[in-house]
């Protein structure tokens, strides 16, 4: 039975598309065995919605896999270990973050994924970015 949520939590949520989700659902059936993981976010909502909260480092997210935000289905929750906000251009240099990701594995394919998501025809260098970075618990 998933968490009773409060207006106070913060839900990450996926839309419930098996080729975004499938590495998702992965880390939360091997819980206490996977490292730390990275979701990526198109724009700056998320990193201030989560460099709002009190002691962002060690705030506990839900995550959710609905194609109704409003309405989640919270499969787990992680603990944030990071939160990085820059333009796509000043991370895609970054090996580590594909690393981490638990979706694409070249940056071709992220941005191709990330405009997917967010019906868009491209991802452009010069757009935000937030980077993640969560531990599941």
């Amino acid at each position: 039975m998933a968490p009773s949520l409060l207006a106070t939590d913060i839900v990450l949520n996926w839309y419930d598309n098996s080729k975004f989700t499938e590495g998702l659902r992965e880390i939360f059936k091997k819980k206490g065995q996977q490292p730390t993981f990275i979701t990526m976010r198109l724009g700056e909502k998320w990193a201030k919605k989560l460099i709002a909260v009190p002691a962002p480092i060690g705030y506990v997210v839900h995550i959710s896999i609905s194609n109704d935000p409003d309405n989640p289905n919270v499969i787990g929750q992680a603990m944030i270990e990071s939160v990085r906000l820059g333009s796509v251009e000043s991370f895609v240099r970054d090996r580590a973050i594909l690393e981490k990701n638990i979706g694409a594995k070249t940056w071709r394919r992220a941005l191709k994924d990330i405009a997917k998501a967010y019906g868009i025809p491209k991802v452009s260098l010069g757009m935000t970015l937030t980077v993640i970075e969560l531990f599941p618990i």
